[in-house]
């Protein structure tokens, strides 16, 4: 056998030698990124843990566990659809998966496919895991709200008020004809425009709140009479309204078969039988996952109000102005994601021909009374605190925050009709007419541009606090 002799050359050595050294490098640095990654997530510092993981996928786009991870952060962050979609790339390898695809799409009100991916992790976990309960409490949940996802209900809203829970009911504007609120304590009270009956609510030694009702004397009123077990549940009623028929009750209850929090209910009282009947949910989008409360409808005016904490700090809340239906109009769309957003109060019908009689037959607020209540339009206000809120861009005291608050405004509603923009394309993409391929790489751009758009945003908005408290505090 004949033996083949290489003769290798110094140069080409201390090239294979080079070689050598730099994919070490390479495999180093590339270690030590993946280190740091995960130090990063540990301790739950999800902004820069992203960016790491971010630089791993370009390196390593299929590997699962930065798929993963990079999710984790996304979701963290705040940015759904992105987490999503790299939830999905994940595949099944980590059963937590199906759990945080349940959360985001169950807060995008998609409650059919949340409950399907809940159902998914619960058999990966055992009974005595602590999220058992938890995961078939939010099966049950998705389920629920996917009925009333069929029976959301069409609206015209003529204007939305932000404003301090304190001072709620300054929004409301009711005629004499539909009686008066007077806001107490926690609650309100309400008197019919005959000024002979009286509802509010009570709390008792264990905390409990009910609705009672009193009826007016010659010069007193009669003891109080707690409503009966058709309004007054185990659970807490509170924020009566009845129309002037004096028969219809709007009602707040947190009782267990409503969507979650406060839920606004209706029920009729019967003369001939002395009772109540059993009280219906409002339903969507009166009612959400957090505190619904105070229906009130002025029927000489056609005009109707309802609160809502969703959204909101902790001290605020909004007041929605809308078009009662005489009957209830059921929203029929073939969009789902259009009927989502309703359901959300993140879309709806604005104010039309047949309802601008009631809009210039009163104003919810005026710009002096916005002031002195400390109220301003829901779409633009810059909360400097949970207590101040900016109406107007004289109100900054700093000049720079001014003029980048007001960069932000325009840049956050470029932002908006981009993502309005992404949701028209995905609906586009399920049509079977659809040119996927270009949908497809519209819809990617977009997917990739917006979470740094939103992320533009937020810095802006930091500078404007940051400016604007600087000059506050040197003053």
């Amino acid at each position: 056998m004949n033996r083949i002799t290489v003769k290798v050359s110094n140069g080409m050595l201390r090239c294979f030698l080079c070689f050598g050294i730099m994919l070490l490098s390479r495999v180093s640095i590339g270690a030590q990124t993946a280190i740091k990654a995960d130090e990063l997530f540990q301790k739950q510092q999800y902004d820069a843990a992203a960016k790491q993981y971010e630089d791993l996928l370009k390196k390593q786009p299929q590997q699962v566990l930065y798929i993963y991870r990079y999710a984790r952060c996304m979701q963290e962050l705040g940015e759904t659809e992105v987490a999503i979609s790299y939830f999905l790339q994940a595949g099944d390898k980590y059963a937590l998966r199906n759990f945080y695809l349940g959360e985001l799409l169950f807060s995008l009100y998609r409650f059919q496919e949340a409950a399907d991916y809940y159902e998914d992790y619960l058999e990966t976990i055992e009974p005595t895991h602590e999220w058992y309960a938890y995961t078939k409490q939010q099966i049950v949940r998705a389920r629920k709200a996917e009925r009333y996802m069929h029976r959301v209900e069409d609206i015209v809203v003529l204007d939305s008020i932000v404003l301090p829970k304190a001072k709620f009911l300054t929004a409301y504007r009711l005629s004499a004809e539909a009686g008066t609120l007077t806001q107490k304590g926690d609650g309100v009270e309400f008197l019919n425009q005959r000024k002979d009956r009286m509802y509010f609510s009570t709390k008792d030694d264990s905390g409990q709140v009910s609705i009672v009702a009193c009826q007016r004397l010659l010069d007193s009123w009669s003891e109080c009479d707690t409503l009966p077990p058709e309004v007054n549940s185990s659970a807490n009623e509170d924020f009566p309204f009845v129309l002037s028929d004096g028969v219809t009750m709007y009602f707040a209850s947190d009782r267990e078969d409503g969507l979650g929090g406060y839920d606004i209910w209706f029920t009729q009282y019967n003369s001939e039988t002395d009772t109540w009947l059993a009280p219906e949910n409002a339903g969507m989008p009166f009612n959400s996952f957090r505190n619904d409360y105070m229906l009130a409808i002025d029927e000489t005016l056609n005009v109707g109000w309802f609160a809502t904490d969703r959204r909101c700090a902790d001290s605020l809340v909004v007041v929605y102005k809308f078009v009662p239906n005489a009957e209830k109009k059921i929203l029929r769309t073939e969009s789902d994601d259009y009927i989502r957003a309703a359901a959300q109060m993140l879309r709806f019908r604005k104010e039309d021909a047949a309802s601008a009689v009631a809009s210039s037959a009163t104003e919810v607020l005026t710009r002096t009374a916005q002031k002195e209540n400390g109220s301003v339009a829901a779409s633009v206000f810059f909360a400097y605190s949970d207590e101040e809120v900016y109406t107007s861009p004289s109100d900054f005291a700093s000049y720079d925050a001014r003029v980048i608050y007001l960069n932000y405004l325009k840049e956050k509603s470029a932002y908006e009709a981009e993502v309005e923009r992404l949701t028209q394309l995905r609906h586009e993409y399920n049509a079977e007419t659809a040119d996927k391929q270009l949908l497809a790489l519209q819809i990617e751009q977009l997917e990739a541009s917006l979470p740094k758009q939103k992320q533009e945003l937020k810095l802006l908005l930091n500078k404007v606090y940051s400016l604007e408290h600087g000059v506050r505090h040197d003053k």
